[in-house]
């Protein structure tokens, strides 16, 4: 990563890379998405009504927090380019029986509530994989623009000399800058 560019992966079994993801993402404390939101996904994508249940997917996917979204906009993507392609040869129920429980997750620990309700996480993900992908891209799209600051910082709006550098080097040893002088704007989480 020193050249800050990803990894070539080309060189790994794919089952290996496969295997890792997903155990990361069942290593996290919740799946993607998250359980208090399960029972709306699941009712959006059991609703017999494809419009209904795409408006009511659509809803589901804007409440879901920032990194969540934007980390199941990424994967369905990838979900959504396995399928499609034919080298792969992994069909949409394969993919959708694979990662559901990944990313949906089952409502109890219990064996056998999980067992009695193992199709619900496929179905979720097959419709989540099933929406447009320029929806998803959408969500990408939106954090490449994004991935500068503005240029309207309050330094640059109010016309002061200090470059990025100095005022983050002020910032860092503010506590040797005598108590009784104030500082002109709030200092950004971002900094720290």
């Amino acid at each position: 990563m020193r050249d800050k560019c990803a990894p070539s992966l080309s060189r790994y079994d794919i089952h290996v890379i496969t295997s890792t993801v997903k155990k990361f993402l069942k290593s996290l404390k919740e799946p993607i998405i998250p359980h208090s939101l399960r029972r709306v996904f699941v009712d959006a994508a059991t609703n017999p009504d494809s419009t209904d249940g795409d408006a009511a997917l659509y809803q589901a996917v804007s409440e879901l927090p920032r990194p969540n979204r934007d980390t199941l906009a990424y994967l369905i993507l990838h979900l959504q380019r396995v399928a499609d392609s034919p080298d792969c040869k992994m069909t949409l129920d394969t993919l959708s029986t694979c990662m559901g429980p990944t990313v949906v997750g089952f409502s109890s620990n219990d064996p056998a509530q999980a067992l009695a309700e193992a199709g619900v996480p496929r179905e979720v993900t097959r419709a989540l994989i099933h929406l447009s992908s320029d929806y998803w891209s959408n969500f990408l799209q939106y954090e490449q623009e994004n991935m500068f600051p503005s240029l309207n910082t309050p330094d640059i709006a109010t016309g002061t000399t200090k470059t990025p550098y100095k005022s983050v080097v002020a910032q860092r040893t503010r506590s040797r800058i005598s108590s009784h002088q104030k500082a002109e704007y709030f200092h950004s989480p971002m900094l720290f």
